[in-house]
């Protein structure tokens, strides 16, 4: 029997990687809804990424990934290119979707049930040392912009196989 399940969306609990994308102000205050915002501020021609990862995703060993939801908690100023990234250490680079532009708070889904972004993932790809997403900011026009995001949570989907259990 095979049964569909997810992890739930979840938050990061940790930012600043070695990846030298701690690029942000205040970056812990994407790490719950609270009203407390971390901001990416870029003046052309700049960009500012943030990173964010362990997640606490719990994926058990064969199974198949199915899609990835991202979900922020954002209002933005004048930021004609934002985006959210996802990646895995073991897999392919960042892969991304295009965050889109809203003046007033909004909370917006990036990917889906059916939606791997574009690449193909496996369990150990959301472990906590595996598993990274990451905010962007940047002006290509002159002028300054502004990103403003209040909560990042990330929920996967996920098949696995259950084999039928006959009691004798």
């Amino acid at each position: 029997m095979i049964i569909n399940q997810d992890t739930g969306l979840l938050s990061p609990s940790a930012t600043g990687s070695a990846f030298a994308t701690n690029q942000w102000s205040d970056p812990t205050n994407a790490y719950s809804s609270n009203n407390s915002y971390t901001l990416g501020q870029v003046a052309y021609p700049a960009i500012k990424e943030q990173d964010y990862y362990n997640f606490g995703f719990v994926v058990p060993d064969g199974a198949v990934i199915l899609g990835i939801e991202v979900r922020v908690e954002y209002y933005n100023l004048f930021a004609p290119t934002q985006r959210i990234y996802i990646k895995s250490t073991s897999g392919a680079g960042y892969v991304y979707k295009a965050i889109g532009y809203d003046s007033v708070e909004a909370v917006k889904t990036y990917g889906e049930a059916a939606d791997v972004w574009g690449t193909t993932w496996v369990p150990s790809d959301f472990s906590n040392a595996n598993f990274f997403s990451k905010l962007y900011v940047s002006s290509p026009v002159s002028g300054t912009k502004y990103l403003y995001v209040d909560h990042l949570q990330v929920k996967v989907y996920y098949k696995i196989f259950v084999p039928n259990v006959v009691l004798l």
